[in-house]
């Protein structure tokens, strides 16, 4: 095997490896959960194994089938010369409203209150399982795009690099999809791993109720990226159109149970009051604070789904639960209801700013965002809006610049790809020698020691004047 050849079976293996881990990815976690019930469910009612393998490959293909069609639109862009980025379909609205659509009506499915069938009834007839695992695939393949993880920016990168042959983006993209649908192959092929897992119960179906109330935050957070990407007045009109359809089916639901709603669809009725509420509230405060009521509002929807669960539990065990599940949501009211502390003062990419500081012999951090991108935000949360990395940051001067990815046909792609990065989140480290480092994929854990690094350069070279121990800083 020559080189070339060895180098793109090594970035074959690194889409596998980043395709698997983005299922632990908040965007598609909730989908595995999903099909991942439906597979137990299955397994322990003693499917037939040919069965059961047959839905693995069927949900495999509708991955596979998705990023072929993503594979095309990315080939047939690259020809007409178009810059290309891993995540830029959401910066159309149409893909993010049909994303929206589809999260919400598979919210909607988890309440028992719609069921997804395109026509097809999935309990009768040979071949319906496999279409259902088809849709499956095609879902978790989609809600996917948002989300970036470790080791999977390499692969993406040659995928979209304009001197990639056509199978050779094919071939990634493939490559990416497997990865994706490895723990539900597993599964499926071998379904002696199923024994660790609790027998299907009253569990089951608090935890599908769960998955629906983290789909539902997922579709307000897509409503969110919606209406900043139409900027219209009638944005309101999804949301209005999503209640609307909720209300008929619990209308529809009630008719046909003359004693009462079942509980999920009060459940449902709750957590659309609530989405109105979030609607109204995000209407009235900053953009940066907006996200805190989502966050609360999956807190709280989770903790109550998840009281169903303990309750026939031991009594103290259950006032113990209880009792931190009370503080959990208070917690996340205080939380919710204060603007967040923005520790590091960004400031929006610009050349000129960024050769103006370099000139002063001083660092730059270039953290490349989008309000759409679910990991950025994360990790900037986690690692990059700190008190210990601010501090860090004002003592070695550091100029903390952000280049945005939100708005359509952004030509900061561009500048991301001068990295040999084709998808965020990407954060690069301009050096006070003139040197620029990409700092390794995924959160950006090695950013404390590097600045330390060039703090102890700058010490040495009398660029920092009276500093006691950078280490201190921590």
């Amino acid at each position: 095997m020559d080189e070339s050849s060895l180098s793109f079976a090594l970035t074959l293996g690194a889409g596998v490896i980043g395709g698997l881990i983005l299922n632990i990815m908040p965007c598609v976690l909730p989908g595995l959960f999903m099909k991942a019930r439906s597979v137990l469910m299955q397994l322990q009612s003693g499917q037939n194994p040919q069965d059961q393998k047959a839905d693995g490959l069927a949900y495999l293909l509708g991955s596979l089938s998705t990023f072929s069609v993503y594979a095309l639109i990315i080939i047939i862009l690259r020809a007409s010369g178009q810059s290309l980025g891993w995540g830029m379909q959401m910066q159309s609205p149409y893909f993010v409203g049909g994303l929206l659509l589809m999260t919400f009506l598979f919210a909607l499915s988890c309440f028992d209150l719609f069921e997804i069938n395109l026509g097809v009834n999935y309990s009768s007839g040979k071949y319906s399982p496999r279409l259902k695992s088809f849709v499956d695939g095609i879902f978790v393949t989609l809600i996917s795009t948002p989300c970036s993880a470790p080791v999977l920016g390499g692969a993406v990168t040659v995928a979209l690099a304009s001197e990639s042959a056509w199978w050779e983006t094919l071939s990634l993209f493939w490559s990416i999809g497997f990865g994706l649908c490895l723990p539900i192959l597993a599964m499926s092929f071998f379904p002696s791993a199923s024994r660790w897992v609790p027998r299907a119960g009253e569990w089951t179906e608090h935890f599908k109720t769960f998955v629906g109330v983290t789909l539902l935050a997922a579709s307000v957070w897509l409503y969110t990226i919606y209406i900043q990407l139409i900027h219209s007045d009638w944005a309101f009109i999804p949301l209005v159109l999503m209640a609307a359809l909720t209300g008929l089916l619990l209308f529809k639901q009630a008719k046909g149970n003359k004693e009462s709603l079942r509980p999920s669809s009060l459940i449902t009725a709750t957590l659309l009051m609530l989405v109105g509420a979030y609607a109204l509230y995000s209407s009235m405060v900053s953009k940066d604070q907006a996200p805190r009521a989502l966050y609360a509002l999956s807190a709280i929807g989770g903790i109550y789904v998840l009281s169903k669960a303990w309750k026939e539990s031991e009594k103290r065990r259950r006032y113990l639960l209880n009792g931190l599940s009370a503080a959990i949501v208070v917690v996340a009211v205080a939380w919710a209801s204060q603007a967040p502390v923005e520790h590091l003062k960004w400031q929006p990419f610009e050349e000129a700013k960024l050769q103006a500081h370099l000139k002063k012999g001083k660092p730059v951090f270039l953290d490349f965002t989008a309000d759409w991108c679910i990991s950025c935000k994360t990790f900037e949360g986690i690692y990059l809006n700190t008190p210990s990395t601010a501090e860090l940051f004002e003592r070695y001067d550091v100029l903390p610049l952000q280049a945005d990815l939100t708005a359509p046909e952004s030509p900061l792609w561009s500048l991301l790809k001068s990295f040999d990065r084709s998808g965020i989140p990407a954060y690069v480290l301009y050096q006070p020698d003139g040197s620029v480092e990409l700092l390794p994929e995924g959160p950006p854990l090695s950013l404390h020691d590097r600045l330390l690094t060039v703090g102890a350069q700058l010490t040495s070279q009398g660029s920092l004047e009276d500093f006691d121990t950078p280490k201190e800083a921590l």
